[in-house]
């Protein structure tokens, strides 16, 4: 999972799905991927210069593992060391 932050989604004349409604929502659905064997593992595409809560914080919230990326020059390392982690049993 790599995301830019939590899930969201406003729209005019729609009622608008966001924190904490849709924090809580993804939460459970994780839980209900991962209950079933599957891991998840989120990588936070955070912007360092970003003054609002980080994406790293509000994905923590939803995931029970994040990797926090503040380069996106180091993402595909950053991936390959967890896949390597996963195929090694030293992750969850």
């Amino acid at each position: 999972m790599i995301s830019d932050g939590v899930p969201a989604h406003t729209c005019t004349g729609t009622v608008d799905y966001v924190p904490p409604v849709s924090i809580k929502d993804s939460a459970e659905a994780v839980k209900k991927i991962t209950r079933r064997g599957t891991p998840i593992v989120a990588i936070a595409l955070n912007n360092p210069d970003d003054d609002e809560e980080n994406c790293y914080e509000k994905l923590k919230m939803i995931y029970p593992d994040v990797i926090s990326c503040e380069d996106i020059k180091n993402l595909t390392g950053q991936l390959l060391r967890i896949i390597s982690k996963f195929f090694q049993g030293r992750f969850k």
